[in-house]
């Protein structure tokens, strides 16, 4: 009843709402679909740690969660984090290859690595994680543009107009580049 509430309330905004849902479930029984969107509900705070927190439990009590993988895969390359925001990727399009997100996450660290390469003088290295972040842009392209069997269109969220080329922003910091090393 909790969980159900919740994501009733996570859909109308009322976020506060929604987490105190979502932490009553949980007091009930510790779930990781639950533990997900109780994450997905703090990114809609802009509690971005507590976020982080909800999804790498969720892993942790099923490390095949793959809806906790992909978002926080996505959150750790907003954070800055972009070795864990690859093995998140690539585990995620490893077991789920049907999925945008992972791709373009992928897309996002190869070409901010591709921007180190260049910066340092690595023309070689830099033409590589370029090429990878255009195959995995690519990838992520095709979800949208009808190139996918309608079955995995199906999987995509919602919100997404049928046929509609999504242009997706993400936020990140000022320059990730030379938070990781």
């Amino acid at each position: 009843w909790h969980g159900r509430n919740g994501r009733r309330d996570a859909s109308i905004a009322d976020f506060d709402r929604a987490i105190a849902l979502y932490s009553a479930a949980l007091k009930l029984e510790s779930r990781a679909d639950t533990l997900v969107n109780r994450g997905v509900s703090h990114e809609g705070k802009d509690d971005k740690q507590a976020a982080l927190r909800d999804y790498s439990e969720a892993l942790h009590l099923q490390p095949d969660q793959v809806e906790a993988r992909v978002a926080r895969g996505h959150l750790r390359f907003q954070l800055g984090d972009l070795p864990g925001a690859l093995e998140d990727a690539l585990e995620a399009i490893r077991t789920r290859p049907d999925l945008m997100l992972p791709h373009y996450t992928r897309g996002l660290v190869a070409f901010w690595h591709a921007r180190r390469h260049e910066q340092a003088g690595r023309r070689e290295e830099a033409d590589r994680e370029f090429d990878v972040a255009l195959a995995a842009f690519s990838e992520a392209k095709s979800f949208w543009s009808g190139k996918r069997p309608p079955e995995v269109v199906v999987a995509l969220p919602a919100s997404a107009p049928e046929g509609q080329d999504l242009r997706f922003e993400p936020k990140v910091p000022s320059d990730p580049i030379h938070m990781v090393e």
